[in-house]
């Protein structure tokens, strides 16, 4: 009887997130990825999870520090050519706050051979997924990023980081 009460409840959980429209989630992780592509930093900032911003030092530390990084990875040899949103993982709730991973899919050139990075982020939402703001998970861990989005919950998993592979010419 446990199980089946456990099961009930899991299921009408995951009913209130049939109302999130996946579609939208892509569209603007996909605004987020091509902001980054385009060196849209402002755009980027406005787009970053809301708690990241005010105990980052505001919105324009927040653009400095995004620009700064890009350029430390430019001065490496990184030229960043494309990408692509993968699919919006399992979606969690969190108080108000909806949350959920969602990776990027950035092609990156070095030193003449083209390479596969996947980004992974923590997209989150306090309107039922209306409007959708961002972590770039290649600057946390499960444990920092709680200081930053209490909401984050560590049963909720933690995306898998992988190497960059070589693209192979096809």
């Amino acid at each position: 009887m446990k199980h089946i009460i456990t099961l009930v409840v899991l299921f009408i959980s995951q009913l209130g997130f049939s109302q999130i429209d996946t579609n939208l989630l892509i569209q603007k992780t996909e605004k987020f990825l091509n902001a980054y592509l385009d060196k849209d930093y402002q755009s980027m900032a406005e787009m970053t999870h809301p708690n990241v911003v005010s105990l980052g030092g505001g919105i324009d530390w927040v653009k400095k520090d995004l620009a700064a990084d890009r350029e430390a990875l430019e001065s490496l040899g990184f030229k960043y050519k494309s990408g692509e949103v993968g699919d919006p993982g399992k979606f969690h709730q969190s108080g108000e706050e909806t949350l959920c991973f969602i990776t990027q899919k950035l092609i990156v050139e070095i030193e003449g051979n083209d390479y596969m990075a996947e980004v992974p982020l923590l997209a989150s939402s306090i309107n039922e997924g209306s409007s959708w703001t961002f972590v770039s998970l290649d600057r946390f861990d499960a444990n920092g990023l709680k200081d930053f989005v209490p909401s984050y919950n560590q049963e909720m998993g933690w995306p898998e980081i992988k190497p960059m592979e070589k693209v192979e010419d096809k």
